[in-house]
């Protein structure tokens, strides 16, 4: 027993420390239902692919459940999930770049192609399209950047009270690499718009009187 609480004690931080660097492949909590011999193995072997890791990179990234678009990973969080009738969502965005190459990461705001649903149900979008301007982000290798913004749900939706969700889109057209495009848009079956998952959530809010 006190061998066995000594491996833990000295493994599993190193074993979050690598999960944090994008090192470590798989999760920490299936660790902890293996038996203390494979514990060891497991813990030599990370320890031998310290420093050859690339295989491990294009397997997973920190940020494992998000699409990756460049290298770099999206996660939109909600900062209300109730707002009232007439005011719009914020939204805060972490940009993570999961590679070892600086990325210039391309995006629309982040409202531009979302799709609001009430009830499962997609809701007709209001607005005119028109020409957005094209933002970037420069992220060194696992570099992360952080934007908050509003999303005008006001402008483009009447949204009585209620309870909603909110997608967020990505275009491919921001993709330089033709080959990347054409891969994404095989794996959403060739959307027509070229317009795929962000971060291939739904966020939840409620309008509220």
């Amino acid at each position: 027993m006190k061998r066995q609480t000594t491996i833990s004690g000295t493994v599993l931080p190193v074993l979050r420390f690598l999960q944090q660097r994008g090192i470590l492949c798989f999760k920490i909590s299936l660790l902890r239902r293996t038996s203390k011999g494979y514990l060891r193995v497991l813990a030599l072997t990370i320890f031998g692919l310290l420093f050859t890791t690339s295989a491990c990179e294009s397997l997973f990234s920190r940020d494992d459940s998000l699409p990756v678009f460049n290298g770099v990973t999206t996660e939109f969080t909600l900062t209300r999930s109730r707002i009232r009738a007439g005011e719009q969502l914020e939204v805060h965005a972490v940009f993570h770049n999961t590679g070892k190459t600086t990325q210039v990461f391309r995006f629309l705001d982040f409202g531009v192609n979302a799709r609001l649903y009430s009830n499962g149900n997609l809701l007709e979008d209001s607005c005119e399209a028109l020409d957005y301007p094209v933002q970037s982000l420069e992220l060194k290798p696992g570099g992360i950047r952080e934007i908050t913004d509003k999303v005008f749900t006001t402008s483009c939706y009447k949204l009585a009270p209620g309870r909603y969700s909110i997608r967020f889109k990505y275009d491919l057209g921001l993709l330089q690499d033709e080959m990347l495009r054409k891969q994404f848009r095989e794996k959403y079956n060739n959307p027509p718009d070229a317009v795929v998952p962000w971060d291939g959530r739904d966020h939840a809010f409620t309008v509220v009187k």
